[in-house]
């Protein structure tokens, strides 16, 4: 009889990667046996419990398997629960304001650095390069808040698999 493995952890990630890859592609990737990789998987044994490095090795085969990278997934949705969790949630469509003053910031450095008479000319130097490179970072946050406020509006979302 095949343990159960709560979906989502890390030993389903490593059970999950096995079946991608089989013994010897789990193997391969990780330089270590594949009964150690199945160990790995196991949630009642201690006295086994997979390096990041190795979690990432396993993910990086699977995805060059063609297949989604299951420590990944895990990790997402684990940092998904935890920023809704720490949030101070708003309504969505007062997030959805703030995402968008954030895409138009977005567009204002970029069109500053296409500007023909800019610095650059119509190319885009390392300096413009980073400041639009901020200004998408600091719209990534509004739309991952955006994302925490929905989730927050709807709890059951939050046990969902990322998109």
């Amino acid at each position: 009889m095949t343990k159960q493995r709560p979906p989502l952890t890390v030993e389903d990630a490593a059970t999950q990667a096995l079946a991608i890859l089989g013994d010897e592609g789990a193997a391969r990737a990780t330089g270590k046996s594949a009964r150690l990789v199945r160990f790995w998987g196991d949630p009642d044994d201690d006295g086994h419990r997979i390096p990041l490095h190795q979690a990432q090795a396993l993910d990086l085969a699977c995805i060059a398997a063609g297949a989604q990278a299951p420590f990944y997934q895990h990790y997402r949705v684990l940092m998904r629960r935890a920023a809704v969790a720490a949030v101070d949630p708003q309504h969505p469509m007062a997030r959805l304001s703030e995402v968008m003053s954030e895409v138009g910031d977005v567009a204002g450095e970029l069109r500053q650095a296409l500007r023909p008479d800019g610095a650059g000319g119509s190319a885009i130097t390392a300096s413009e390069g980073r400041d639009v490179l901020r200004e998408i970072a600091e719209a990534r946050a509004s739309l991952d808040r955006l994302e925490a406020d929905v989730i927050a509006a709807v709890p059951e979302l939050a046990h969902r698999e990322p998109a």
